[in-house]
């Protein structure tokens, strides 16, 4: 059981690496934030990890960092047609 289910991931996270599924999401993500927070923004980064959207970088304010997080959640709730569920991690720092 344990074994089917690693084999069921591990070819999830290959298919949606190979559709192009995680580039329309990062840049979905990306238009988002610089539409809501300009340049505020330039100091974020999106990366998809396997089941994962990671964002990290460095927000001057709380604020920032809930916006952020808030942009993710819509763009993964937009392709929410897709059949895969993803994790969000925030990682930015608040400075």
């Amino acid at each position: 059981m344990v074994v089917t289910e690693l084999a069921e991931r591990v070819s999830t996270a290959a298919l949606k690496e190979s559709s192009g599924f995680a580039g329309a999401l990062i840049r979905r993500i990306q238009d988002l934030l610089k539409t809501r927070l300009g340049n505020i923004a330039s100091d974020l980064h999106i990366d998809f990890d396997g089941d994962a959207v990671i964002l990290s970088g460095l927000a001057p304010s709380f604020y920032v960092k809930q916006a952020a997080t808030h942009a993710a959640l819509e763009a993964i709730d937009a392709l929410a047609d897709n059949p895969f569920a993803l994790v969000l991690r925030n990682e930015i720092a608040v400075v």
